[in-house]
Formats: structure tokens, sequence, C-alpha cells
């Protein structure tokens, strides 16, 4: 019975893609080619995004749809289908790429920055550091999505597209923070008032890449090391406990592995506990990587690299 479904995909001429979004954002339909008069069969919540020639093209929503002129009018124009009939050509097919993508709303999706913060405050002075939490995301735009993934990071694969939004979304509330000029007071104590603040002024800042967070939650604070006993005093003067969970969590795709993560409002690398109102202090890991390193020249890259910055090295 498998092979009977192989035989049927390799001579089926229809484009689909079952179940392929349960666990994706986004899915790069395998067939190279389009069959002018077959279909295309587009499910509920998701939409099929057409590109011809490295230009996105056309985008077709749920439903059973012929693939003639009504349906993907540009991608049509673009390969001159018309003028080549009307010059006796026969054109049965169509060389183009394929992307569904997901229009449902995604629940608790994971962000985080690759840029640092820079925020001041009387206490502490300027400090840097990184941010990630959670969100409730939704794509507006599959045409505007596909154009981001595919023209900026160059390729879509092993559900990458969860990373480079993800980082997107991330970098985007660093930002809004600093545009703000939140105080990092603010951002280790009063996080309900930095999240409030956040779900006000980021409806229209994802617009350029075609989703929409909602419900922005931020979760972690990562510090680099030379900013960790000022961050674990200030938290001590303050008398913030720390609890420091006792589990593991890796990200699919192994580009970020948090160790003990720790909520917002809890210093990063530290252990903090209260025992009749004294506070003690000690050195505990909570790892999170922030670079990709080179396989050929070891240089520590960005996670939202594709090439090695130094050698130009293809990045796995």
């Amino acid at each position: 019975m498998g092979l009977l479904n192989k035989l049927k995909q390799l001579f089926n001429k229809n484009i689909e893609c079952g179940n392929a979004l349960d666990d994706r954002i986004v899915f790069l339909h395998p067939k190279k080619y389009i069959y002018l008069n077959k279909n295309i069969l587009v499910g509920d919540n998701s939409a099929a995004v057409v590109v011809y020639k490295h230009k996105v093209t056309d985008v077709i929503f749920a439903g059973k749809h012929n693939i003639n002129q009504e349906t993907i009018p540009e991608t049509y124009a673009r390969a001159k289908v018309a003028y080549k009939k009307s010059k006796n050509y026969r054109v049965k097919r169509l060389r183009v790429t394929i992307y569904y993508v997901k229009t449902s709303e995604l629940s608790d999706f994971k962000f985080f920055s690759d840029e640092p913060f820079y925020l001041k405050s009387k206490t502490l002075g300027r400090v840097q550091g990184y941010l990630e939490g959670f969100c409730n995301l939704k794509i507006l735009n599959p045409q505007a999505i596909i154009k981001a993934l595919i023209f900026e990071t160059g390729s879509i694969k092993d559900k990458s597209e969860f990373t480079d939004i993800g980082l997107w979304v991330g970098n985007r509330i660093k930002r809004t923070i600093e545009k703000n000029k939140t105080s990092i007071d603010d951002l280790l104590i009063d996080t309900k008032s930095i999240d409030t603040m956040l779900n006000a002024n980021m409806e229209c800042a994802l617009d350029d890449i075609g989703v929409f967070a909602t419900n922005i939650r931020l979760k972690a604070l990562d510090f680099p090391k030379k900013y960790q006993s000022k961050i674990n005093d200030y938290m001590i003067k303050n008398k913030k406990q720390i609890e420091m969970p006792n589990y593991h969590n890796e990200m699919s795709g192994g580009d970020i592995k948090v160790e003990k993560p720790v909520e917002v409002g809890q210093t990063q690398n530290a252990n903090i506990t209260s025992d009749n109102n004294t506070m003690q202090s000690s050195n505990n890991s909570l790892k999170i990587t922030k670079f990709i390193k080179c396989n050929k020249c070891g240089t520590d890259n960005m996670l939202s690299a594709h090439i090695c910055k130094n050698c130009g090295n293809k990045l796995q």
C-alpha cells in the first residue's frame, strides 16, 4: 500500500500538501512544476504562495482551484502564457515554486533576540542584555512572509522558519523597548507594565514581514557575565527571590539551548534563595547559545546568519 501511494503521488499532477503544515508554519512543496488546468488544493487556515523566477507572484487561499489564468494571473502574465498560445505554442506546465503557509493563530510562539538591548537606570547604569518570551502569532500576509524568508534568509528548510520568525519578532520587540526608553529597573521588576506597553506598540511593527503578534509576554533575560554581579546585587537589594526550575528545555532545530530557564524578574546565571530574610547568591548555569560557530574557521556568527561573516562558509 505504501508503494501504491508513492506511485499515485508520482503520477498525480494535482498540487496539495496534506498534513505537512501540522508542525510547520511554511512548507515547501517538492513539485517543481504546476500543470495547467489541473488542481491545486489549499486547506482551511492556510494559503499557497506561488514563486515564479524568484519573484512572489500569486497567493491562493483555501479551496480547490483549477490552475488557470484566473487562479494565478500574475504568474500567467510573467510566463507570457497567453502570448505563447497566440503563437500556437502548446503550454502544458510552468516551472514554479509553491510554498504552503499556515494562517491560523499560533499560541505560545517563542521569540528571542540576537541583537543586544542597551538600557539605562540610575541604579545600574548602562546595561546590555538579550530577551526572550512568548506571543500569539498570526500570518496576515502570506506573500510578505515568503518574501522575507526566501529573500532575506535564502532558504526554508528543517523548520528554520521558527527560528527566523522568532528572531525577527524578538529583535523588533527589543527595538521597541529601546525606542520607548524603558528602564532596566522596570524590565527586571515591573514586567506587567512592559508587556502592556509592548502589546500597545507592536501592532504595526511587523507589517513588513506579514505577521501580527499579540499577547506578548517577556519570560527571560540573558546578561553578559560582566553585568551579572551588578544585576545580582540589585535583585538582592530589592529582595527579589529567585527560584531555578530544575529541568532542561531545548528549542527545535538545536539552535538555542536553555538549561534551567528563569522567568523575567529573575536573574540569569544566578541562584538566589531566601531564608529568614537572609539573601544568598551563588553562580549557577543558565546557558543561552546566541551564536552559530562556523565549522570551517570557528568564527561565532549571529543566529540569523546563513553564511560565515569571516570566511563565507555556509552555516548549518
